[in-house]
């Protein structure tokens, strides 16, 4: 995010710009960032608790106990069969992995094993799964290199809208819980910024979020150019701070006069 903003700042060309106001820096920036991974694995979390999960995931769970014995095992090896996967509570998305898994060995481990299930209950454990699939590929997603604040914000929804389509109890639950989780994440100043500048994804935010956005964008570039002037003033002989007048300055100029407010009374930046 600050390598993306220093070179909009170079990009902008508002090298050693005068600048005549402080800016609160503690207050422009906001919080720091939750984890995105964490709230969505405590979104997860909160929805199978609510949802009343517990019993099936409990027999599920004895139920790969059961086949994870080695005279099973061997067997599974001899029929050149995947072994089964039991979830781990700090390893995310292993619930997911555990009931996929199970759903592929039915067939298989309904003869092998005596911790068997009944039809109700490995309906239950297809319909868990299917309402977890959202939220394990975007636990996926987000483990990726060329994330960026507007693709996550994509991301982020996109899940939830899945979700919302697929209608089961659980599904609904993992909605609602993204959604309180995914309000605190979205309240950061600094990614609202993030996603404000990318106009693929602009248009989904809300007013009241663009209008975040955008004081925070401006203020983080008119803060680099303040450090910018700061520097320059270290690294020359000189008093006197030379005034780029390129046009491109110029233009965005004119875009902080039109967009934002000045407040020396508080040392932030407002919508006009």
């Amino acid at each position: 995010m600050v390598a993306g903003v220093k070179k909009l700042g170079e990009e902008l060309e508002l090298d050693m710009v005068e600048i005549d106001c402080e800016f609160n820096t503690d207050n422009m920036f906001g919080t720091h960032m939750r984890c995105a991974a964490h709230s969505l694995q405590l979104a997860v979390k909160d929805a199978l608790r609510a949802a009343n999960c517990n019993a099936i995931l409990d027999k599920a769970r004895r139920l790969v106990i059961a086949a994870r014995t080695p005279s099973v095992i061997n067997l599974l090896k001899g029929l050149k069969k995947p072994m089964p996967i039991k979830d781990v509570p700090t390893r995310w998305g292993t619930v997911f992995q555990m009931l996929e898994r199970l759903i592929e060995l039915k067939e298989t481990l309904v003869p092998l094993t005596d911790a068997s299930l009944t039809e109700d209950e490995w309906m239950a454990i297809e319909v868990l799964k299917t309402s977890l699939v959202p939220t394990y590929k975007l636990g996926l997603d987000l483990q990726s290199k060329d994330l960026t604040p507007g693709s996550f914000f994509a991301l982020w929804r996109g899940a939830m809208r899945h979700l919302d389509e697929c209608g089961s109890a659980l599904s609904l639950f993992l909605s609602d819980a993204m959604r309180r989780r995914g309000s605190v994440l979205f309240s950061n100043n600094v990614l609202l910024a993030g996603i404000y500048v990318d106009p693929n994804y602009r248009l989904a935010l809300n007013p009241e979020q663009v209008r975040k956005g955008r004081e925070t964008f401006i203020n983080i570039c008119v803060h680099l150019q303040k450090l910018k002037k700061e520097q320059h003033i270290r690294n020359t002989s000189s008093t006197e701070v030379v005034v780029s007048k390129s046009k491109k300055w110029y233009k965005f100029s004119g875009f902080l006069s039109r967009s934002l407010c000045y407040n020396p009374s508080n040392n932030i930046w407002h919508s006009c």
